[in-house]
């Protein structure tokens, strides 16, 4: 009984050295990237809106290296991407509560900061958060990677990925607050830190509830589809 739990103790220290190894190497990589797209679009003097490809390219650094993660830590944590099809109808329910609580929470929030009179803190209305999505082309394949593209791989690395990692070594309502933190300082925006907080939070509740992450993919897709119809329409 000694000699498994002596193992079982790097076991654990190594998978989470590798995790945050992971995590620490996706942050670099879009950072890297960031830089170099910023860099390339100072020199050639082209707009703010987003280029499809390198927005597609940057995405990947999360499959990526989680792919890398699991493989070295197949016996230790599994990545689970089974699609619950045949229960797919159970999901619906918590699914919609899932973007009615986001919704409530920016509208609450958004609320709040007006009565405060806090303006950094007022996220952009829904019209200039969708500015960077370009036109023509460029606008059609930025909504494709916003909507489907993007909540995959974020649900994926702070859904999937770290709330179990975070969960086998804190209670999972404390991994839920870690992972959402991560999730809002990702965005970089200030002015959005604590909404996209607020809609981790959220998502991570779904997770719990659905013990899957497609619901929260879905989930995560109808909102942003949701802003950039009303960006569309205002």
């Amino acid at each position: 009984m000694k000699q498994t739990s002596e193992t079982s103790i790097p076991s654990r220290k190594n998978l989470f050295y590798d995790a945050f190894i992971s995590f620490a190497g996706i942050i670099i990589g879009f950072a890297t990237i960031s830089i170099f797209i910023g860099l390339i679009s100072n020199l050639e003097n082209e707009s703010s809106s987003i280029n499809p490809f390198f927005a597609f390219v940057t995405y990947l650094i999360i499959p990526g290296v989680l792919i890398w993660f699991y493989k070295r830590n197949n016996n230790r944590i599994k990545l689970k991407l089974n699609f619950p099809l045949r229960d797919w109808h159970q999901y619906w329910k918590i699914i919609l509560f899932c973007i009615l609580l986001m919704m409530s929470s920016s509208i609450l929030y958004g609320i709040l900061v007006q009565i405060l009179q806090i303006p950094w803190l007022m996220p952009p209305p829904p019209n200039e958060q969708i500015f960077f999505l370009g036109s023509g082309k460029s606008l059609f394949f930025n909504i494709l990677i916003v909507v489907i593209w993007a909540p995959f791989n974020e649900e994926l690395l702070f859904r999937n990925f770290l709330i179990p990692i975070i969960s086998m070594k804190y209670r999972y309502f404390v991994a839920s607050i870690i992972s959402s933190i991560l999730f809002s300082l990702m965005h970089l925006e200030p002015s959005t830190l604590i909404p996209v907080f607020l809609i981790g939070i959220c998502l991570a509740w779904l997770f719990k509830k659905s013990q899957s992450v497609w619901p929260c993919v879905f989930a995560h897709s109808l909102w942003n589809m949701f802003v950039i119809v009303i960006g569309f329409l205002i």
